[in-house]
């Protein structure tokens, strides 16, 4: 084997997570610059703006001969000369500050130099060796046809491997398709913020207990006192009421209780004024018609005619004859006449002949009540230092975002369920600089988009030192 003195390389890998970004040998010796900047003078290796700050920056300097590696004012990572022990890139007295950019620091690689840094999620690795650590000849030069061989196969492997890692690698931060322009996001807040109002309102508004198993569900309540029918003087309580006369179905009527009370307090014409036993209405006759042999004041059911108390009655409370319909008293719903038989009224009221009550009494309203789409938070797994319930609980007050997603999606799919894993990253100022898939299994690649686009507006408490990965997911159920 042949060596070349005097010749050093830079080897260079730049990877985010578990992911590969850029792997390469600055052989001999250059610059090498990241970010977004395209043209003569753009970057060697991309990286999104939002994480680095510049459009442009150099993480490895070639100046005057001498290779230095430029340190970002965010990023923290260790030094490590030769065989010494590593150091923060903090605490070298030798880093000289860079003026190009406030709190930069350039560090000068010298012979096995190796320098790792984190910004934002993304980790650099920069190794400064001597080229005599390398095989000088080339794989063509190789006389031995076994060792071509595998050289040739080794190759092929790690090709194979650089591909996929390439292919799958996910985006950083918001693609093209995904970007927000600023139209959408008011629209997006404007239908959070609608959301908001409807959900409180339902907390707000006091459960409906349904329909009670003695009361009607369409009737009308009675306008009058509610509570037992019946003479309240009396003990007995299987009597039913009556009213005396000969008036066929048809013109059977009540009494008009002013009416009633006003001529029994008139001398004489009390005994004219009808029968103060039967039950009364104030939109009847003068003069109560019936058909029975007596008149009484009894319950709505029992064997027989007789005064009674206590054992019927539409009301729950009082002291009154109770009723149901469209009045007080006795209620005839929207039927002629007044018995004791079946009827087709809406109210609690009495049919012709054979007729008897109707659909029943009660307040109206139905038992459906809307149910909101369930979420449930998964396991958290987070690397810095900020508490895992900080970030759960900054997530869970901004939940109506991702419940909105869904909903766009259920109008497409009412049984759409499944997990939204977001992976992103907390800068130093709480904000979330950068947010991707991080294994999702929702069958809805909108919603999951939208979902993973609604953490870059959350805002976190400031990290104590650093950055912080989160991967959060979320379970969406119908409700």
């Amino acid at each position: 084997m042949s060596y070349v003195n005097e010749k050093r390389a830079i080897d260079l890998m730049v990877s985010w997570g578990n992911s590969v970004i850029y792997v390469g040998e600055l052989n001999p010796p250059r610059s090498f610059f990241v970010g977004e900047t395209a043209g003569a003078s753009g970057c060697d290796c991309f990286l999104p703006s939002e994480v680095l700050g510049v459009e442009r920056w150099p993480l490895v300097l070639l100046e005057e001969g001498q290779v230095s590696c430029v340190v970002h004012p965010n990023a923290i990572g260790e030094f490590q000369h030769a065989d010494e022990e590593p150091s923060n890139v903090d605490d070298l007295p030798d880093a000289t500050p860079w003026v190009e950019w406030p709190g930069a620091r350039r560090i000068v690689l010298g012979d096995g130099s190796r320098v790792h840094l984190e910004l934002g999620g993304i980790v650099f690795d920069v190794r400064y060796s001597h080229a005599e650590q390398r095989i000088g000849r080339t794989i063509g030069a190789v006389a031995d046809k076994a060792t071509a061989a595998y050289f040739g196969l080794s190759f092929g492997f790690h090709a194979s491997i650089l591909g996929a890692l390439a292919f799958f690698t996910p985006a950083l931060g918001l693609t093209a398709e995904e970007d927000l322009d600023q139209r959408r996001l008011y629209l997006m807040q404007q239908y959070l913020d609608a959301s908001a109002e409807r959900e409180k309102k339902q907390e707000e508004a006091p459960a409906d207990p349904g329909p009670k198993e003695d009361e009607g569900g369409t009737g009308t309540r009675a306008a009058g006192e509610e509570g037992a029918m019946g003479t309240p003087t009396t003990s007995k309580k299987h009597g039913r009421y009556g009213i005396q006369g000969n008036a066929p179905p048809a013109e059977q009527q009540l009494s008009r209780a002013a009416a009633l009370d006003a001529a029994q307090s008139f001398g004489i014409i009390s005994i004219l004024a009808g029968d103060p036993n039967t039950p009364t209405a104030p939109w009847g006759r003068d003069v109560a018609l019936g058909s029975d042999a007596i008149s009484a004041r009894g319950n709505l059911w029992g064997a027989s005619i007789d005064e009674a108390f206590g054992a019927g009655g539409l009301g729950l409370t009082g002291n009154g004859e109770s009723g149901g319909g469209r009045g007080e008293g006795i209620g005839l719903g929207e039927i002629g006449g007044l018995g004791h038989g079946s009827g087709t009224g809406t109210g609690m009221g009495f049919g012709p002949g054979d007729g008897g009550f109707a659909r029943g009494i009660g307040r109206t309203g139905g038992t459906h009540a809307a149910r909101a789409p369930r979420m449930r938070p998964g396991v958290v797994s987070t690397s810095g230092r900020l508490p895992p319930e900080v970030i759960q609980r900054t997530v869970r007050q901004n939940f109506g975002r991702f419940r909105l997603c869904y909903q766009q999606g259920l109008t497409r799919n009412p049984n759409l369920q499944g997990r939204v894993s977001a992976r992103f990253v907390i800068d130093r100022s709480g904000a979330v600089s950068s947010a991707s898939n991080g294994g999702s299994d929702l069958p809805d690649s909108a919603v999951t988009s939208c979902v993973i686009s609604a953490f870059y507006g959350l805002s976190f408490p400031q990290p104590e030192n650093g950055i912080v990965t989160v991967v959060y997911p979320i379970q969406f159920a119908p409700g």
